[in-house]
C-alpha cells in the first residue's frame, strides 16, 4: 500500500495523526508544501524525513525559504512567508531547498501544481486552482508516470478511470468544508475469475485502487498556537476550525 499526502502546512497535530493512521505503507509520497500558515515548520520537515516520507517541492516550501516572487499571494501568506523564513532552521531550509519539482516513481509523476513549472514561476503557475477535465488529460500526457499526483488546491481529487489523476487534499489545510486531514492509498485488488468448460481454469487480474480517507485530530491545539504567534494572521485559524470555506 502506497500513501499520498499534501499540503502540511507546518500543522504538526494533524500531520502526526495521518501518519498515525497510515501505519506501516511501502511508501508514503508528499505532493508538496510541506510549510507556510502553520505554526510548527521545523517539527514538520523533522517528522516527514524520519518516516522516510518522499517530498517533491511546494509554491510555499520554495518561497519561505527563498522570500522570492511574493507579490501575486494574498497578504495572509506574504505574512506567514516571512514569519516561517525567521522561524526555520538552517537544516530544514536546506533540505526544502533541495526538493525536487516532480517525482517520477511507482508508476506515478508527482508535482505540486503543474508539471514543467520553474522555480520562478511557483507562485504564478496555480493562479487557476482548478483545472477541466479536458485540461486533466492534457497535463497527464506530459509526465511519463501512468498516474498524476497534485497538491495545491486543498481539495481531493479522483479524476479519470482508474483515477489517472489523484490530488490526497490537504493534511494541514483542507479547504473543501471538511476540517479533517485528508489523504489517499493506492492498494492493488487481485480479481479472481473461474472458467468452467471441459477444463477448469481460473485466471485473476491485478488492480490498484485509489481510496481517500479523513483524520481527526485536535485541531483546537493548532489554532491556539497560530493565534498565539503574533506574526501569522489569526484568520489561519479560523481557516482550520471551519475547513477552508472562507479562506
Amino acid at each position: 500500500m502506497i500513501a499520498l499526502i499534501s499540503d502540511v502546512h507546518g500543522n504538526l497535530e494533524a500531520l502526526e495523526a495521518v501518519l498515525g493512521e497510515i501505519g506501516d505503507a511501502d511508501a508514503i509520497y508528499c505532493a508538496g508544501d510541506v510549510v507556510g500558515y502553520g505554526p510548527n515548520p521545523n517539527e514538520c520537515c523533522e517528522l516527514l524525513r524520519q518516516h522516510n516520507v518522499r517530498c517533491v517541492k511546494g509554491n510555499h516550501d520554495h518561497t519561505c525559504v527563498t522570500l522570492e516572487d511574493i507579490e501575486p499571494c494574498n497578504a495572509m501568506a506574504r505574512q506567514s512567508f516571512y514569519w516561517t523564513h525567521q522561524k526555520l532552521s538552517d537544516q530544514n531550509k536546506d533540505w526544502l531547498r533541495d526538493l525536487p519539482l516532480q517525482l517520477d516513481v511507482d508508476g506515478m509523476s508527482m508535482v505540486h501544481g503543474c508539471p514543467g513549472t520553474p522555480h520562478d514561476m511557483l507562485n504564478t503557475y496555480v493562479l487557476d486552482y482548478y483545472y477541466s477535465d479536458r485540461h486533466y488529460d492534457e497535463l497527464l500526457e506530459k509526465v511519463p508516470g501512468e498516474r498524476l499526483v497534485l497538491g495545491h488546491t486543498h481539495v481531493p481529487l479522483s479524476h479519470g478511470l482508474s483515477s489517472k489523476v489523484v490530488n490526497p487534499g490537504s493534511v494541514g489545510q483542507p479547504r473543501d468544508g471538511d476540517w479533517r486531514p485528508s489523504y489517499a492509498t493506492v492498494s492493488d485488488i487481485r480479481y479472481r475469475f473461474s472458467l468452467v468448460s471441459d477444463l477448469r481454469a481460473s485466471f485473476s487480474l491485478l488492480k490498484d485502487r485509489v481510496l481517500f480517507h479523513r483524520v481527526e485530530y485536535d485541531r483546537e491545539a493548532t489554532a491556539a498556537k497560530i493565534e498565539r504567534e503574533s506574526g501569522l494572521s489569526d484568520r489561519l485559524a479560523h481557516v482550520l476550525r471551519e475547513g477552508g470555506l472562507h479562506v
